[in-house]
This record gives C-alpha cells, sequence and structure tokens, in this order.
C-alpha cells in the first residue's frame, strides 16, 4: 500500500480534464496545470464554436479565465520531473523508512529497488547503479528530491502568477491608451495628430509584448 503523502502528491499531479497524472504538463498564466494534449483537445473544441461576437474566447478549464488568444504554452519541466519521479516508485515515507521503495518498483537494468536520483542523469537508479553507471555522479535520496522539485514547481507557480497580474496591468493600460487614441483622433490638426498615433501605437505594443513573452518562457 503506497503512504498516504504520495497518494496526496498524486492528486497534486492530477490534470483536471482526463484526471489522470500528468503527461508533457504545461501551466497557463493563472497558474492552473494540464496535459498538454488536454488543453490543446478544449482549445480545439472551443475554437470551433461560434459566438456571437465572431471573436474566438479560449479558457482555462478549472478557473474559467479566459483568454483572447490561443496560448503557446511550454512544458513545465520542474513538474514533469516531479511525475517522472512518482512514476518510478518513490514515495515520502517515514525518516527511518525513506529508502524502503515501493513494492514491485525495480530498476529496469538491474532489477534491483530504486531508492536513489541520480541528478546526473536526471533518473532514479538502485544501488547498482551507483557502482556502474553513476559513480561519479551526483545522486540524493528519492524523497529529497522530491521535496525539492515541489518547492521549484511553488516557485515556478509564483512567478507565473505574478507575471498573469503584470500582464493584467498593461492590459488596462493599454486600454486606457487607446480610449485617448480615439479622442485625439477628432482633432483636426493632421501633424498633431499623427505624431500622436505613432507615439501613442509604440507604448501601447512594445511593453504588451514583452509581458507575453516573459510569461510564456516560464
Amino acid at each position: 500500500m503506497a503512504f498516504a503523502g504520495s497518494q496526496k502528491l498524486e492528486e497534486k499531479l492530477c490534470c483536471c480534464i482526463c484526471l489522470e497524472i500528468f503527461s508533457t504538463p504545461v501551466t497557463m498564466p493563472c497558474g492552473h496545470s494540464f496535459c498538454e494534449k488536454c488543453i490543446n483537445s478544449h482549445w480545439d473544441k472551443e475554437g470551433e464554436e461560434e459566438r456571437p461576437s465572431g471573436q474566438k474566447v479560449y479558457t482555462c478549464p478549472e478557473c474559467r479565465k479566459t483568454f483572447p488568444e490561443r496560448l503557446k504554452l511550454n512544458k513545465t519541466v520542474q513538474l514533469d520531473t516531479l511525475v517522472d519521479l512518482l512514476r518510478a516508485g518513490e514515495v515520502p515515507a517515514p525518516r527511518e523508512e525513506k529508502t524502503t521503495p515501493v513494492k514491485g518498483k525495480e530498476c529496469p537494468r538491474h532489477g534491483r529497488p530504486l531508492v536513489l536520483y541520480c541528478r546526473t542523469e536526471k533518473r532514479v537508479i538502485c544501488s547498482e547503479c551507483t557502482v556502474k553507471e553513476c559513480q561519479d555522479h551526483k545522486k540524493v535520496l528519492v524523497e529529497d528530491e522530491r521535496k525539492k522539485q515541489e518547492e521549484l514547481v511553488k516557485e515556478t507557480l509564483r512567478k507565473t502568477q505574478k507575471e498573469a497580474e503584470r500582464l493584467k496591468e498593461e492590459t488596462q493600460k493599454m486600454e486606457q491608451q487607446i480610449s485617448s487614441v480615439k479622442v485625439e483622433f477628432m482633432d483636426p490638426t493632421p501633424n498633431k495628430t499623427s505624431a500622436f498615433c505613432r507615439n501613442s501605437l509604440f507604448s501601447i505594443h512594445f511593453p504588451l509584448v514583452e509581458r507575453t513573452v516573459k510569461i510564456h518562457s516560464c
């Protein structure tokens, strides 16, 4: 039987669309994560829907936050590593038992229990691996690596949510500037109107692109 801690971890690493452990996890600006295949399938269906405005809207299945464009999401590396560790068979056990593997989880190369994580090769290993393939590599207990990856995931989500808030602020500023542009267009002076439009469009476009690039690179 798996430990209770392992069950809680598995719940955190579960995609709310397919209800399975993440497969190639990706994280949205709102902080929610899904399997790459699942979220793309969800957006494919939304893209086929006809709306009164004629404009396509893409949403987060978890919080229903909307996005005017289909996002290009990169794999969340920390989450993916955490999934690999979970699938390899490590569990958060009591201190005196933390090197005890789950029954049936063995090294595919040597048939021994998987008790360590090789940070050099980024995979779980057995005691025989430490003597042969990973002798000079940096190794830690799988439980210690799991905790580290959990902290990295939390930090990544925190930064993503912070950038999402900044993007929202930039969008609001952009809307205010667009309103100003509409007002200035009423000015009959050609040179003044032309110069104002160039400056306004420059100040709107570039900060928004910069923020969007930062969010997608998280």
